[in-house]
């Protein structure tokens, strides 16, 4: 192994799944942070094999607006201040049809990832039709759409810099 998600979807999960302290309030992502869990994570593989490359790895980063993108770069930056071996961040590219973002929009997301200077990669990729998890034909329009939006964000990640 080269590579591992070593911290895989922490801010979703954080997000979705909110532990309750001893009052019943959730727990916030740097509240998290602070219990050392994704430190330990990130030493303990490290002291394994310190030839592995280490990622943190997340979902909707790219297409969601607010918390989630700024929860991100906020475990990101913490993890990095506490000299952590972090050697990349990982983007899940989940796109929905009925909301797909401008690629504008993506290269301001993709440059603010740029901005923590660790190498990016794109983990997963699809363009999605219909409800999840249902059988669903594409229309011929359909079909188009997903191309070109597929062919555009191909081009995107292979011309940015900072994409590995």
């Amino acid at each position: 192994m080269f590579e591992w998600d070593a911290l895989n979807h922490p801010v979703h999960r954080n997000l979705k799944q909110q532990e309750r302290d001893s009052k019943g309030r959730g727990l916030m992502v740097h509240e998290w942070m602070q219990r050392d869990l994704y430190s330990e994570v990130l030493q303990q593989a490290h002291s394994l094999n310190p030839a592995l490359k280490l990622y943190l790895n997340e979902s909707d980063i790219l297409t969601r607006q607010g918390t989630r993108f700024t929860e991100y770069i906020q475990l990101a930056r913490h993890l990095q201040q506490q000299k952590l071996p972090l050697h990349g961040i990982g983007c899940m590219a989940h796109f929905r049809s009925d909301n797909l973002p401008s690629m504008a929009t993506l290269e301001t997301r993709l440059d603010s990832l740029a901005k923590l200077q660790l190498p990016i990669k794109i983990t997963e990729f699809d363009v999605q039709f219909g409800q999840p998890m249902r059988p669903y034909i594409q229309s011929s329009q359909e079909l188009e759409l997903q191309k070109r939006f597929t062919e555009d964000f191909l081009t995107l990640c292979f011309s940015h810099q900072d994409i590995v």
